[in-house]
């Protein structure tokens, strides 16, 4: 090759560098904008590194509404990992079920909490209890985010409450939106009143007294033995092992009273966890019908108006068995159930059943089962795994795929 032929190749490859590829020069911004709300989000990603065109463009809020449009982005999976021996060990993971990935989180530092009261709270939060006379709560909604949100404090000490995210239009009205806390149960052992609810406004940054739990669920009014979900405006509450329910009215503030709600045909339920997904209130859990041997995890589809619920859907055995080794019944105590979007997560919080994880994609339908990658722990194990489920935004998203280590 000539000098001349190299040099004019030279300031070919030049000129796609600072163009993109002379797209800039070829199309409008709209077609550009087309084209790439249409691609990955690793390839977004490279994408910003172009040029600064193109960054623009992508970080734009119009970009991101038109992605939505284009292609509405599924919830995502976010695991926190906790080493008590070893705090140095502890590890977040975020899972993209559109790119079906998993990313390493770093640096995920919650202000200081009591190390056994992380959990994922209802309305897609995680939360910890900030232990004192009067204990606080700090929660944030993507482990993206580094600063989290501090509440002040309560009016009686918790260790395990559980805790439910509200947001809805304020009723002044004129598009303002109310975002509130609701803190159920899981009082220290030296209050008077195990069955304490607590309402927190984060905009006035006051909490207000509710009306407590109905009685029935004492003794069992801690996260560890509750699942609840917000669905038309109440707060579900469910023993998950009994199958006592209550709703807390968040506009009335008062409790329906408690029943115990099971499917309508004999199935053994072991326990189960409420959901809200796709707009449906689901009962999820893990089953053993009468006079058969096989356990299985399945979906009830809930019918609030009479407190009963029939069966929709239910796991595949080869995945079920990723969860059930050796005795069966026995080993399945570790699962988990999250839910957002369309899409039902189900985990395992043992470290001897290798973390395994499956989703149920509802517009697929209610058997639309499917394995997730394995979780990048790298030989690592932990003593608690805490899930949630939560909207990331296309600008997040972008900016996080910068730093964040991918495992397909």
């Amino acid at each position: 090759m000539s000098m001349e032929a190299a040099e004019m190749e030279h300031k070919a490859c030049q000129q796609i560098a600072d163009s993109g590829f002379l797209w800039d020069r070829v199309l409008s911004d709209e077609v550009t904008e087309c084209i790439l709300s249409r691609v990955p989000l690793s390839s977004l990603v490279r994408a910003c590194a172009v040029n600064k065109h193109w960054k623009e463009i992508i970080q734009s809020p119009e970009f991101a509404r038109l992605c939505n449009q284009v292609r509405p982005s599924n919830p995502w999976l976010f695991v926190y990992c906790t080493n008590f021996l070893l705090p140095g060990k502890n590890q977040a993971y975020a899972y993209d079920p559109d790119a079906n990935t998993w990313y390493t989180v770093p640096s995920v530092s919650p202000p200081t909490h009591s190390r056994a009261s992380m959990s994922g709270g209802i309305g897609g939060i995680m939360v910890a209890t900030m232990s004192g006379l009067q204990s606080r709560l700090c929660y944030n909604h993507s482990l993206f985010i580094k600063k989290w949100k501090q509440t002040t404090e309560m009016s009686v000490s918790r260790d395990a409450p559980l805790v439910g995210f509200v947001e809805e239009s304020a009723s002044g009205g004129g598009g303002d939106v109310s975002q509130k806390l609701i803190a159920v149960g899981g009082v220290e052992m030296f209050e008077d009143d195990d069955l304490a609810v607590e309402i927190y406004d984060t905009s006035l940054k006051q909490w207000e007294v509710a009306k407590s739990m109905p009685v029935e669920f004492r003794g069992n009014s801690s996260r560890h033995w509750l699942s609840g979900a917000v669905w038309n405006r109440k707060l579900y509450i469910l023993e998950i092992y009994s199958g006592s329910v209550s709703a807390f009215d968040l506009v009335t503030k008062t409790w329906t009273n408690v029943q115990i709600l099971r499917p309508m045909t004999p199935s053994g339920v072991k326990y189960a966890y409420l959901v809200v997904c796709q707009g449906h209130l689901i009962l999820a859990g893990v089953c053993h019908p009468p006079g058969s041997g096989q356990v299985s995890f399945k979906l009830w589809l809930v019918d609030d108006s009479v407190m009963q619920c029939k069966e929709v859907g239910v796991m595949p055995p080869e995945f079920f068995s990723l969860f059930a080794k050796g005795d069966g019944e026995k080993n399945v105590l570790g699962m988990k159930c999250v839910a957002s979007g369309s899409l039902i997560f189900v985990y395992s919080v043992s470290p001897d059943a290798e973390y395994p994880m499956v989703v149920c994609d509802l517009n697929k339908g209610w058997n639309a089962w499917q394995r997730l990658p394995e979780l990048p722990t790298h030989g690592s194990r932990f003593d608690t795994m805490v899930g949630f489920c939560s909207s990331v935004s296309l600008r997040v998203r972008v900016n996080s795929g910068n730093y964040l280590g991918e495992t397909k």
